[in-house]
């Protein structure tokens, strides 16, 4: 039995086809992350994948396994594992493919939680320094 100091966080969970279709048509922040037993990258992620979601609660990440749902694999265009896809408002708005490095998932994740405002800021920043420095 998991102790519940074992446990992960609330917001990364296992799921079927169903559920993952359900929480991508809800229309938040969702991340699939598509895996298999006997992916050695997949498995060497979990960790990884743990504390992008304990950092980002607001992030939905579900685990998908392959094998058992191979149709939404294929209704998501997935080839190959670990595989993520980041969902916003129902929509696809960025995938990996491979053993993505940390920082590479909490950019996407991070960008993607991002208003609009606070996606110009560092754009308004980055340009304003230009004009100073010349």
């Amino acid at each position: 039995m998991r102790r519940a100091a074992d446990a992960g966080p609330a917001n990364l969970r296992d799921a079927d086809a169903a559920v993952a279709r359900s929480a991508v048509a809800g229309g938040g922040l969702v991340l699939l992350d598509f895996a298999a037993s006997w992916c050695g990258p997949c498995r060497s992620l979990v960790p990884v994948i743990a504390d992008l979601a304990s950092r980002h609660p607001a992030l939905t990440v579900l685990k998908v396994d392959l094998d058992r749902d191979v149709e939404l694999a294929d209704a998501y265009g997935v080839r190959s594992v670990p595989a993520f896809l980041l969902f916003k408002g129902g929509a696809c708005v960025e995938r990996a493919t491979g053993k993505v490095p940390f920082v590479t998932l909490d950019r996407m994740g991070r960008a993607a939680s991002m208003t609009g405002q606070q996606r110009r800021r560092p754009r308004l920043r980055r340009c304003l320094e230009r004009v100073v420095a010349r």
